[in-house]
Formats: C-alpha cells, structure tokens, sequence
C-alpha cells in the first residue's frame, strides 16, 4: 500500500454557521471534522465506527493537540489529511494536516490518541486484535513538525466555573461530548474577539454524564474540569496567539 493510500483526504467549505465571530473555521468545527475524519478514515479499512460497534466496542479519545498558525476564511475550501504513525498494545497516535484550498498553504497540525474499549468489559482492547491486521496495515513513518502532548497538571483550587451536563452536550454513548469540553475552556481563555487559540492541549480522562455537576479550575493557562467529588475529568492547556 502506497503512502497515498495510507492517507485519509478529506475536502471541506467555511460555510455559514461553521465560523465564528471573526469570520473563520470555528475551533468547534475543526475539532468536529478532526474526529469524522478519523472515523471515516477507520471505516476505510475496517475498523471504523460502524465495525467496531458491531462487535461492542467503541473508540475513545485519549488525547487531543490542535495548532494551527491561520484558519480558513468563510466560503473558503481547505482540506484535511490524516493518517496513524504509532500503535502501541492499546493505543494508537493519529496526526492531522489542516491545508488551504490550494494544497500548498497549511494552516495548523493536529496529533491525536486513541483507545477501543470493549462495552461490556470496559476494558482497552489489544489493537493487535484489529481485523486484517488493523492499523498495521495503514501505518506511516510521517511525522508533524509541532511538539507532542506536554504535562499539564492543574493545583487550583477554587474553581472559576461551573456547568451541568445537558442533553445538548451528550453524544451517542450519552457521555459529554468530547469538542463540548474545549467550547467550555475557549470560552473561559478568550474574553476578546480580538485574541486568538493558538494551540489546544488537551487530556481526557472520565467521561460526564447528564447531570453532572463540572467544576472548571484554572492556573494560568492550564486548566482541570472535574467532578463535585473531584474526580478529574479533563486537563488541558490553551495558549493564546
């Protein structure tokens, strides 16, 4: 199999409601379109969504790096390349490219981790255990030129914020969905339309459920969402261009 191949290509327009006040990509899009690329790209050679769900699994995100130096413009065209470059025993690495409509032009980088869990279990399971050799099969030796997840470790103790899980925030496992999370911290960081997120670090942990009551702690630039009981949820980091 060919690198082209390998690779997951996906074409996208700015459209209407798919910006954000300064008139490009919302992060909540891109981040969106990140993670159905991902799925899309997994379908593609059989270990995707619609597989593993047959089988009682699901994937999860581990860790998310997202950043990008521009954004598309509305009614712009960009593209999305993604493709996997590590699999450890049950985790896997899977990086994105964000590009201009003219191919050349890139506008920021992404680097994700993912885990499969077993429904029943709630175990990760063995990735060597993937049909038709799984992600062994589309493995690339591509790299990004953008540093990997960095130590985030958040010591407030007083939160800044508070949210209770709502029905809009739930996806299909009825778990908080995972882009919910960054909207919450991007609208803590960003009180200017004027600044700009830069770069997007962040770590998952537990999952919230309807309900739930998430206290949102800060230091500097770091930040931690967890529980009433002060379970960590989310650790994250968001630097500011």
């Amino acid at each position: 199999m060919t690198e082209q191949e390998k690779t997951g290509h996906f074409d996208f327009c700015v459209e209407p409601f798919t910006d954000d006040v300064t008139g490009h990509l919302s992060w909540h899009t891109l981040g969106k379109q990140m993670l159905t690329c991902a799925g899309y790209h997994a379908d593609g050679h059989g270990f995707g969504f619609k597989c593993m769900s047959a089988e009682h699994r699901a994937w999860v995100l581990s860790r998310l790096v997202v950043e990008c130096e521009s954004m598309p413009r509305t009614l712009e065209e960009y593209h999305i390349e993604t493709f996997v470059n590590k699999v450890y025993r049950q985790f896997t690495d899977r990086m994105f490219i964000l590009h201009g409509a003219d191919g050349q032009t890139v506008h920021g980088y992404g680097f994700s981790t993912w885990a499969l869990i077993d429904y029943e279990t709630r175990q990760a399971v063995n990735l060597d255990e993937l049909p038709n050799g799984g992600f062994r099969s589309v493995l690339t030796d591509r790299t990004l030129p953008i540093a990997g997840p960095g130590r985030i470790r958040g010591k407030s103790q007083e939160p800044v914020s508070q949210h209770t899980v709502a029905f809009t925030d739930l996806d299909v496992n009825g778990h908080m969905n995972s882009i919910r999370y960054i909207d919450l911290l991007m609208d803590l960081a960003i009180t200017d339309t004027t600044q700009r997120l830069h770069r997007l670090d962040i770590a998952y942990g537990r999952e919230a459920m309807l309900g739930d009551k998430l206290c949102i702690y800060r230091e500097g630039s770091q930040y931690e969402i967890r529980l009433e009981d002060g379970t960590v949820l989310v650790r994250a980091e968001l630097t500011l261009a």
